[in-house]
């Protein structure tokens, strides 16, 4: 039976038993309403009835268009909650202490990089210097973001990028890095420096590209996201070609893996990104001919180390995990996880079972790490052994979920994972116990971001 659960709990985190009302006690033609596969809320009917509920004063209502429909509410100065949906599902997020939230946003232009969490977000603080930041994202609780946005709510400000590109933004101090491809055959390659504050394009260094590619949307346009430090922004693209250049824009270094090791091959090309070591700038090749990782110099790009690895195609980017005093390079490609030592490249250990696991990349966490497959029942939570080269073990593996484009998020005692039909589960993190599932509006191939008792979750669409 649909209910509407009120929890009486404060915003403090004391959580009470929540009181359940049939949905038929609400004046439901007014307070809900056809909303594509969802259902809006009317908050001036919901302010009537919560004020008739609670025999007091109600002193506004925030509503989400969420996966189900969760409502904030004041009574009396204190924050309280409550939600919409079927007995099952919110029953169970009830124990969860988490609300899943979908953020609305109209359809915001690719070809233009957008403030898009608007000034008071927009911070050197919020740094993001590479892809996923090393592991999908829970934000630190002093951190804000909006719940809606569009191309013109909640937007700092909006700059065109030239050329095009498939790759995140990265951030390092007061600069915000962007990469992009031009030319029918991607004879150009380009990155471009944005001041964070003001969204104005400092720089955009343009580069002949080695490997001419057709331009297809069937083919990655810049995929890898690019990496920065310090010192430097280095970008990789599916051309094979890789730079570094300073934060002034002057090139310091260039390396094309495609005159030196072969070109790429693959009908899909190339998206791993780069990743960041204690020893250099990660750089994997995963495609149909001989593939391989490999370790560059951030100041020079002379490889410090090369291991040629098994023929195979991936889109997943290597991870680093610590471990006894180590780093490891975690490499997801196909039916297996790889580790290698990221001092030297020496291969560590390989963890066979894992299916699928090519596009979603690794998650590290404390001990172990997420491996997102996107073949049902092959995601696994994994512990790592008592050395960096001891084969982990599985802890658990979900029975129905699966992790397509986007990486598993560990969030708040909590695991996310997307699968390719945009349908989203939420596990216990200790047990791999399925908490919830609800379909999103579309698939995801961005991974979600959390942050405080909200679930960030980014559509195609």
């Amino acid at each position: 039976m649909d209910t509407l659960h009120l929890d009486s709990s404060a915003e403090a985190g004391q959580r009470g038993p929540p009181q359940q009302v049939p949905l038929s006690q609400l004046p439901i033609k007014g307070a809900l309403s056809p909303f594509g596969r969802r259902r809006a809320v009317n908050t001036d009917v919901l302010i009537n009835w919560l004020q008739g509920a609670r025999s007091g004063p109600v002193d506004r209502v925030d509503c989400c268009f969420l996966l189900r429909i969760t409502c904030k509410y004041w009574y009396d100065g204190v924050p309280r909650m409550f939600r919409f949906g079927s007995f099952g599902l919110m029953g169970q997020e009830m124990r969860t202490n988490l609300v899943p939230v979908q953020a609305r946003g109209a359809r915001l232009c690719r070809r233009h990089i957008l403030g898009a969490l608007g000034a008071p977000f927009v911070t050197p603080a919020l740094a993001w210097e590479q892809f996923l930041n090393n592991g999908a994202v829970s934000l630190p609780d002093d951190h804000s973001l909006p719940l809606e946005w569009s191309d013109s709510e909640h937007v700092a400000w909006k700059s065109s990028i030239p050329g095009y590109g498939q790759s995140s933004a990265v951030v390092h101090g007061e600069t915000v890095f962007a990469s992009g491809v031009e030319g029918a055959s991607k004879e150009s390659v380009l990155l471009t420096s944005f001041d964070i504050r003001t969204g104005t394009a400092r720089w955009t260094c343009r580069r002949d590209s080695t490997q001419r590619i057709k331009d297809s949307e069937m083919v990655s346009k810049a995929a890898p996201t690019p990496a920065a430090d310090g010192s430097a922004v280095y970008a990789f693209f599916e051309t094979g070609d890789v730079l570094a250049a300073d934060h002034d824009g002057q090139v310091l270094w260039e390396r094309r893996l495609t005159e030196e090791f072969g070109p790429f091959g693959g009908r899909h090309g190339i998206g791993s990104s780069l990743r960041l070591c204690r020893t250099g700038v990660l750089v994997l090749v995963a495609h149909d001919g001989p593939s391989y990782l490999i370790c560059l110099d951030r100041q020079t790009g002379e490889t410090v180390w090369k291991t040629d690895r098994p023929k195979g195609v991936s889109w997943s980017t290597p991870a680093i995990a610590r471990h006894q005093g180590r780093e490891l390079v975690l490499v997801s490609a196909g039916k297996r996880l790889e580790a290698y030592d990221a001092a030297d490249g020496g291969a560590l250990w390989t963890l066979d079972g894992v299916d699928g696991a090519f596009i979603a990349s690794p998650s590290p966490v404390p001990g172990g790490a997420l491996i997102g497959s996107s073949s049902k029942g092959r995601s696994a939570a994994i512990r790592f052994g008592e050395t960096a080269a001891s084969t982990p073990r599985i802890l658990w593996r979900p029975d129905e979920a699966s992790s397509y484009f986007s990486s598993p998020l560990s969030h708040a005692g909590r695991v996310y994972m997307v699968n390719k039909a945009g349908v989203a589960f939420c596990l216990d993190s200790h047990s791999g116990e399925e908490l919830w599932h609800a379909r999103l509006n579309g698939q995801c191939w961005a991974t979600a971001v959390g942050l405080r008792d909200r679930v960030y979750f980014f559509g195609v669409e």
